[in-house]
């Protein structure tokens, strides 16, 4: 009689011995691998202080992954490799306990072990991280035990189905390869097929195509085929709840198998002829399948060759691994017939899938039926702050309900029209909810912020900029000042971001990309220049990391002002030195001299909002067709001239910055750590002067 009929704390222990090997193995590169970049870090710091102080969450140890792709399914395979050996089967099938007791014991000392690695690797890296005085959020904890484990999860239950439907090593590695992979690459090319076809691919994303499209859901191939969007999969519960959902799904079903598995399977690469047409037909089918994607997403035929060429893989996919996992080549003839199956199984995705594309792409639902709107981020990692915080914000207005019916039903009526002067918004229904790209004109998009920015709670998360204490990182392209510099520029522009009015606010602080000039009003506009000054701001909103990019322009002057004069502070004066080294004439000579070195000058100009808008560049670079150029040397001395000091009245800054491969070392003070050079950080300086010199410096350089 059967002592156990579900558990056994006996087997469940053995289990945990016989994975002593793999599990020692496994930690230990865990360890190795956690601790090892933590030392090199200690002994040769990275050069960029965004990633070494600011690590995602995908980054934070990225060993689990794999523990959880590669580990998990050595440890099932090795735990339950008695299913391989006739003897062993034998022997274990015989045993008091019944077969969903050993299965489910010996599930449980795998997932312990990887439960137990998991936790270790997370504590030591925190530990190592801490040590060598990088901080590592704390907010990534659960997260990384519940992705991981899901991961783990996933991968042991595929791992599960794969050794209970075969008796060898490579039919199982098979089986588990298609139980992990295959269903989702179906969804995923049914999902893409719809989201990147020539028709409608301008304003469907696969990231709002239901519970099964969405490639973020499944943990275990999301990375891949979300593009690597670790951080929307890492911090998503939903995901995480989802994939732990599925694993259960898949080792009840694998421990289903095993307890209907006959040990005569053991040393055959299938319980039956049934199985190892099945295993042979799927494999096939998914080489199918990937010509399927090509042709259902290539509908002009400039892929053809490809196609061919995987229809004649699929071909020898099918005979090469009835080969090598029986081991003959006698009797091919007889499984020739079942390669129809495959190319059924192809036909009817491709048959699926077609229509689901043409059932899904004509929604188009009406402006009464439009509740809300909302904008919505489809990148990937790093978030701009901005739209964290917008992006939940749903406003509600019966003008932007039939701008978005009519935009989604102009792009429905005629795709090539959709405009990419529009945005991605969450178009909220009375049935739920789709998220589309709304293209529509630059009056229209316009007409759609302006009602965006009616709704305080939305202008209150427009406008928002990161607390200090989620703020982790603030440089520059540069990244030379000290972090006490960057936080006194910081406190400055939020200061005058603070006070600039919606429109220029959204220019230094959002997505409003470059602008000439900006209407505030009927009867003023400001003109802006092209600002060349960015400060970047990285930092962890909970778990997620974010970035913004932040503008300074003249229309921040007083932090414009302080950042200039902190720059000169570190290269100022030897910019200076150079720029009279060059000024001089013994020196201006042809490219190519082995004497003097080559260099490229660049001005730019800011101007203050409301002054009438100068030339925003201008380049003194030494000539290459050996002619000496006097006015290099006029331009030169010119820009010597200016001088002028840098504070928030001027009505101009120049920015100068001198790019030479061969800056004598003299000119560059012992004190002041200046990188320079083509490769490195060119030599820079700023002056504040007036609008009649910049005017007449424009005038010298247009000059013949």
């Amino acid at each position: 009689m059967k002592r156990n009929k579900i558990f056994s704390f006996r087997l469940y222990r053995e289990g945990l011995r016989q994975l002593l090997l793999p599990g020692t193995v496994c930690a230990a590169v865990c360890a190795v691998a956690t601790v090892l970049p933590a030392v090199l870090n200690l002994l040769a710091a990275a050069r960029s202080i965004v990633y070494r102080n600011q690590p995602s969450i995908s980054a934070a140890t990225p060993v689990l992954f794999f523990l959880a792709y590669a580990g998990s399914v050595a440890m099932v395979f090795y735990v339950f490799s008695f299913l391989r050996r006739r003897s062993a089967s034998d022997y274990y099938h015989s045993i008091p306990e019944t077969r969903v007791c050993l299965c489910i014991s010996f599930l449980a000392a795998v997932l312990t072990w990887l439960l137990l690695i998991i936790l270790g690797t997370i504590l030591l890296t925190y530990l190592s991280k801490a040590f060598v005085g990088q901080a590592l959020n704390i907010s990534f904890i659960p997260y990384l035990i519940g992705y991981f484990m899901a991961v783990s999860a996933l991968s042991v239950g595929a791992a599960l189905i794969g050794v209970c439907t075969s008796g060898t090593m490579l039919s199982s590695a098979v089986v588990t390869g298609l139980v992990a992979w295959l269903p989702r690459t179906m969804l995923m090319i049914a999902g893409s097929t719809l989201a990147e076809s020539i028709r409608y691919g301008q304003f469907i994303t696969t990231l709002d195509l239901g519970l099964l499209m969405d490639p973020t859901m499944n943990a275990l191939t999301g990375s891949l085929f979300s593009g690597f969007a670790f951080e929307r999969l890492m911090t998503s519960w939903r995901t995480i709840g989802y994939s732990l959902a599925l694993a259960l799904i898949t080792m009840a079903v694998g421990v289903y198998l095993f307890k209907n598995r006959a040990s005569e399977t053991a040393e055959y690469p299938a319980r039956n002829r049934f199985w190892q047409a099945a295993i042979r037909c799927l494999l096939t089918a998914t080489v199918l399948i990937a010509a399927v994607a090509i042709m259902l997403n290539d509908p002009y035929g400039y892929q053809t060759e490809s196609v061919w060429v995987l229809t004649i893989l699929s071909v020898l996919v099918f005979f090469m691994y009835e080969i090598i996992s029986t081991r003959r080549i006698k009797g091919l003839w007889r499984i020739a017939p079942q390669y129809i199956v495959s190319v059924a199984l192809a036909g009817l995705f491709m048959l699926g899938t077609t229509l689901y594309v043409k059932t899904e792409s004509v929604r188009c639902p009406g402006k009464e039926d439009i509740v809300s709107l909302s904008v919505f981020d489809i990148s990937s990692d790093r978030y701009d702050y901005q739209k964290m915080m917008t992006d939940t914000i749903r406003v509600s207005d019966p003008e932007l309900s039939k701008i978005a019916a009519q935009a989604l039903e102009t792009q429905l009526s005629d795709p090539t029209s959709v405009s990419t002067g529009g945005d991605w918004y969450r178009i909220n229904t009375n049935r739920g909810s789709m998220v589309r790209y709304l293209g529509m004109d630059t009056e229209t998009h316009a007409r759609m912020t302006e009602i965006f920015m009616r709704d305080d709670a939305y202008r209150a998360a427009y406008r928002s900029l990161p607390l200090d204490s989620e703020i982790r990182v603030i440089t520059d392209s540069d990244g030379r000042f000290t972090e006490q510099e960057y936080r006194m520029i910081w406190e400055s522009f939020k200061a005058e971001a603070a006070a600039l009015p919606d429109d220029i606010f959204g220019y230094v602080c959002g997505e409003m990309g470059y602008a000439d000039k900006i209407a505030i009003s009927e009867k003023e506009t400001v003109h802006l220049d092209q600002p060349s000054e960015r400060l970047y701001v990285y930092g962890y909103k909970g778990a997620v990391n974010f970035r913004e990019v932040y503008r300074l322009t003249m229309c921040t002057p007083k932090t414009l002002a302080l950042y200039y004069q902190i720059m000169n502070e570190y290269s100022g004066q030897t910019c200076a030195e150079v720029l009279r080294v060059l000024a001089k004439e013994s020196l201006i000579y042809t490219q190519g001299s082995d004497k003097y070195p080559s260099y490229n000058i660049t001005a730019q100009f800011f101007c203050r909002p409301g002054e009438e808008r100068v030339a925003s560049q201008m380049e003194i670079y030494q000539p290459s067709d050996f002619i000496t150029r006097e006015k290099d040397i006029e331009l030169i001395r010119a820009l010597l001239a200016l001088n002028g000091p840098v504070d928030e009245t001027s009505e101009c800054f120049v920015c100068i910055n001198v790019h030479s491969n061969e800056i004598p070392e003299v000119l560059i003070p012992e004190d002041k750590d200046v990188k320079w050079g083509m490769e490195g950080y060119p030599l820079r300086m700023a002056v504040g002067t007036t609008q009649e010199q910049v005017k007449a410096l424009i005038e010298l350089y247009k000059s013949e």
